[in-house]
């Protein structure tokens, strides 16, 4: 629209995927929705002219149903009841993501003055079954195809059966509806004929739902969607596979079924080509694989394969869209079984009534409450970025172009800002050519995460806001608690501005105004902030020290983070050093960088039980020396960790020894058909400054090959050799996988091994004999 009034090309716009921009041709621009909202608009307003507009289009497609139900049937009851259905056909009414998929009015439209034309060969009619062919194809090219298909049917059996219409006044008629078409579709068609190419290509995301959800599944025709009313009041106890969900609306309506059958049977002569047409939408529906009930029977021919790389059928892309216009033909039958029983009861008051309860059971199935509207809530931040006057560009957050982007451009209305990202149907690669190439916004594309590994953050942010990104907003409406917190805690700073519903950062964020320096430690290096962690731990457990740094000048030197602990009598005893963020040094720095950091701290797993109080400095690189005061960060309790000193009684007994180091008292086995549960007692003879991991290997015996093997570091990587205390057992299970492996001899042999040089560690029997290969043999599998 903006576009339009500003006289540039509507096929392009920079509103999206800015800063790159990005061609709409390939999109389906909801032009007919467009020339009936912007007028609405004008009086209502935007978003209650969208509600009108949808209601209105439903409306309009049943009152186009029935004028063409009476024009070929003549009862109004009938023609009523198929209106009823076409308004609210349960697949039209679900599409409530696709405005321009919903307007259906023009097929019954054409097919009238189609028939009008064929029957009384007046000029007038032909052009307006020229005008309202060119309406499916300006409000869809998709709706036009899936369309045109009966529309040419139709046509194609009335010129079969009925000789009268084969006359070159029909011929001449019919040509000039299709030059009425074709002119009027020209200005939108010809970019898209362009770009057939294009059009066809579908994205990483369209072939996995191609490939995963191709098309409609034969029982959801029959089984009540459980996003319809009925289905979801009356049908919550049925198993998965009998329930779907709003892509698999495909329900036909128990009651219009029986309709559609009736009238089928009855009258058969005015059926058959309906009863075809219907049938044919329905198998084509269900696209290249028969799925039933979840459960695809891929052996089964479907008709559908053989016209799948059809350039139009590439076009259409999801087979289950043969389902907008299978309401056509269903309620043309459902209105012929309404005459049959009409016919049967000849009384006024009868037929009304029948009418009534027909009518009202169609509702009933058909119902979808409440339904889905657009609510005209912008957060109110939106209103105040409308008053900012320069051109630039906002990323929402999460980033999600299938569901939550469409929000995003509805409050862009209100703003008139560009968006980094947006829906738009088959994007080309160069329009993300900007998010591709940074590193900061892939991450969140990909995971909606802000890279914990990129500490970098001003400068991240700061190749947003040099092509024109101001703001990054965050919705809380949209996002997990979770994700708000690890974004809060990447970007360091304070946000610009934050109410219930979003938090709004600034990519350029300033000193004194979006932070302070909490510490200053001298050399222009300060802290804004730092995480002081649990406040209990386990000796070994990680205790992770988070800072958020800041600079007001250049600094002059590198630095590096400490985090000490500190004991009971002032003393160090234990110090990690690490630089701020390894990417980028702090000599390397500007004034008003913001770095997200910090360092790690492990305490030695033979440390002293206690309280220790937990310090973070700042350290010249080269010298050691201290700079200005240390940050406090409160205190940590360290737990022992539990060790046993019993020697268990093993079901395998064995005492082998690795050195002066390590035993293995003994050990226990388990054997199922696909794998083995081996448990370890190992114990300490002393404390090991070595770090060993375990082998454990699967030896078929008949080649002397390795068929299966287990190579870890004690419990799961969890307890190393190193953290062992003289004289402690430790229990280790060890599973490993059987899966494949052939019948046959096999032997179980472990081992213990340097990963550093690979080199086993020698091992000895209790008598001091020395083990072949340094494998300690355990049991003789037979498989």
């Amino acid at each position: 629209l903006k576009a339009l009034n500003e006289g540039q090309n509507p096929f392009y716009t920079r509103l999206l995927y800015y800063p790159d921009g990005v061609s709409l041709i390939t999109h389906n621009i909801a032009w007919l929705n467009i020339a009936f909202w912007i007028p609405l608009q004008a009086i209502v307003g935007g978003f209650a002219a969208t509600n009108l507009i949808y209601i209105g289009l439903f409306a309009f497609n049943g009152f186009a149903m029935y004028l063409l139900i009476r024009d070929l049937i003549g009862s109004q009851p009938a023609s009523f009841i198929g209106g009823l259905i076409f308004a609210f056909w349960p697949f039209l009414t679900s599409q409530t993501g696709h405005p321009n998929s919903i307007i259906a009015f023009w097929l019954p439209l054409a097919l009238l003055f189609l028939i009008r034309t064929l029957e009384n060969g007046r000029i007038r009619d032909a052009v307006l079954t020229g005008i309202f062919l060119a309406l499916g194809g300006i409000a869809r090219w998709q709706l036009l195809i899936v369309g045109s298909l009966l529309f040419f049917l139709y046509l194609l059996y009335r010129c079969l059966t009925e000789a009268r219409y084969r006359t070159k006044r029909t011929l001449s008629l019919l040509l000039l509806t299709g030059l009425v078409a074709m002119i009027l579709m020209a200005p939108f068609a010809i970019p898209v004929v362009v770009a057939l190419p294009e059009i066809t290509q579908f994205t990483e995301y369209e072939e996995l739902v191609r490939s995963t959800s191709q098309g409609a599944d034969a029982l959801a025709y029959v089984v009540p969607n459980q996003t319809l009313t009925i289905g979801d009041v009356i049908l919550n106890d049925l198993p998965d596979r009998l329930t779907f969900d709003n892509d698999q609306m495909e329900y036909l309506g128990l009651t219009v079924l029986g309709l559609a059958i009736y009238g089928t049977v009855k009258r058969w002569k005015s059926a058959r080509f309906w009863f075809l047409i219907g049938l044919l939408y329905i198998v084509l529906a269900l696209g290249p694989r028969l799925e039933i009930g979840q459960v695809f029977y891929p052996q089964v021919p479907m008709p559908y394969r053989l016209i799948e790389d059809w350039i139009f059928i590439r076009i259409i892309a999801f087979p289950d869209r043969f389902n907008t216009f299978l309401g056509l033909p269903v309620a043309m039958l459902a209105a012929l079984g309404v005459v049959s029983l009409i016919n049967q009861r000849a009384n006024g008051w009868k037929t009304a009534a029948l009418v009534a309860v027909l009518g009202l059971l169609i509702l009933v199935e058909y119902a979808l409450l409440p339904y889905p509207t657009a609510v005209g809530q912008t957060p109110d931040w939106y209103n105040q970025l409308a008053q900012e006057p320069d051109q630039f560009a906002i990323l929402d957050l999460p980033m999600d172009r299938q569901f939550r982007d469409k929000f995003y451009m509805q409050y862009q209305i209100t703003h008139g800002k560009a968006l980094v990202e947006g829906h738009v149907s088959r994007v080309k690669p160069e329009a993300n050519e900007f998010l591709d190439n940074s590193p900061f916004l892939a991450r969140l594309r990909e995971a909606n995460v802000m890279d914990p590994w990129l500490g970098d953050v001003r400068r991240q942010l700061q190749s947003l806001s040099e092509v024109g990104i101001r703001y990054l907003v965050l919705h809380k409406r949209f996002a997990r608690p979770e994700q708000l917190d690890q974004w809060q805690e990447w970007l360091s700073f304070e946000p610009t501005y934050e109410d219930d519903e979003l938090v709004v950062y600034r990519t350029d964020p300033r000193l004194g105004e979006d932070y302070e320096i909490s510490q200053a430690m001298g050399d222009h290096v300060g802290l804004i902030r730092a995480n002081d962690g649990p406040e209990k731990i386990t000796q070994g457990d990680f205790l992770w020290v988070t800072a958020h740094w800041a600079s007001d000048g250049q600094p002059s030197r590198d630095y590096q983070a400490c985090a000490t602990l500190i004991d009971e009598k002032g003393k160090a005893a234990e110090m990690e050093c690490q630089p701020l963020i390894k990417e980028l040094s702090t000599s390397q720095w500007t004034a008003d960088e913001v770095v997200k950091g910090g360092a790690i701290l492990q305490p030695d797993p033979f440390m002293a039980p206690g309280t220790y109080s937990r310090t973070l400095s700042l350290v010249d690189e080269q010298t050691g020396a201290i700079l200005g005061r240390p940050l406090f960060l409160g205190s940590v309790e360290i737990e022992a960790l539990p060790r046993n000193y019993e020697v268990p009684d093993p079901k395998e007994p064995l005492n082998a020894r690795w050195a002066d180091e390590i035993s293995l008292p003994g050990y226990d086995l388990q054997e199922s058909d696909t794998s083995l549960s081996l448990t370890l007692y190992w114990q300490a003879l002393k404390r090991s400054p070595s770090f060993y991991k375990i082998f454990a290997h699967v030896i078929d015996q008949a080649t002397g090959t390795v068929a299966a093997q287990v190579d870890t570091v004690p419990r799961n990587w969890s307890y190393p050799t190193t953290w062992w205390d003289r004289g402690e057992v430790v229990e280790d299970t060890l599973d490993i996988d059987l899966e494949g492996l052939p019948p046959g001899q096999y032997r179980l042999q472990i081992g213990l091994y340097d990963p550093d040089t690979g080199e086993r560690v020698a091992v000895f029997s209790a008598d001091g004999r020395p083990y072949p290969d340094n494998a300690v043999p355990l049991s003789l599998l037979e498989r």
